[in-house]
């Protein structure tokens, strides 16, 4: 996959680093969406899909599709590293979290 952001989060105590690479909880804010994120298990059908990748895979493609944001598997859209996306995911609730534990 090309195009990620590596990430450093330190204090004298700990250090943090991670790769964003396909983050679209806070991209994508819609209500389906938040619902599916948090019961996974009531939306994914094993029979249909060989893991939660191929799922939410499948998903991004079909939300996306027709805007700015348009995913592919094969090439990162460079509007996912953009600063008003990238910021969008630094200041989530996640990042919050973690920093919240150092």
């Amino acid at each position: 996959m090309k195009g990620k952001y590596s990430i450093s989060i330190s204090n004298n105590k700990v250090k943090y680093e991670f790769s964003i690479k396909r983050n679209i909880s806070e991209i994508i804010n819609d209500s389906e969406t938040k619902n599916i994120l948090e019961n996974p298990e009531e939306y994914i059908e094993s029979k249909d899909f060989f893991s939660w990748e191929q799922f939410f895979t499948k998903l991004l493609i079909e939300k996306t599709d027709g805007t700015y944001l348009k995913y592919s598997k094969r090439k990162l859209n460079p509007n996912y590293l953009s600063e008003n996306v990238k910021n969008k995911i630094l200041n989530s609730d996640v990042m919050e979290a973690i920093v919240k534990r150092m």
